[in-house]
């Protein structure tokens, strides 16, 4: 099954269980919705069809994407309030072009629960 037909399935399944769910279907519609909305979380943005909001800080942090050129070559970058991709630890704009766009994934945090 490719990733677009499972998208297909999820959102059908969701619309069957809006329509006649039963109490015991509650579990499986929300891991329906779970792995739709995961799929569209992770997947790449062509630049042609969307860009990410300009200047977008998350708190006193720029926040930054996982970009690929017009030569499959990926990169860490920020789209810049002057609407342009800047590589991460370089002040100047990305020359080649950059087809397509990904949000990065939350930062690794320490579990709070030990394990023994």
């Amino acid at each position: 099954m490719t990733r677009e037909e499972l998208k297909e399935h999820c959102k059908k399944q969701i619309h069957q269980f809006e329509r006649v769910a039963t109490p015991n279907d509650w579990r499986r519609y929300e891991e329906h919705k779970l792995i739709l909305e995961l799929l569209e979380e992770t997947r790449w943005t062509p630049t042609s069809e969307r860009l990410p909001k300009a200047g977008e800080y998350v708190g006193d942090v720029a926040k930054y994407y996982l970009v690929q050129n017009e030569y499959g070559d990926m990169m860490v970058a920020k789209y810049t309030h002057s609407e342009h991709w800047e590589q991460i630890y370089q002040l100047k704009p990305i020359g080649d072009e950059i087809v397509a766009w990904r949000e990065l994934p939350e930062p690794y945090k320490e579990s709070e629960v030990k394990k023994e």
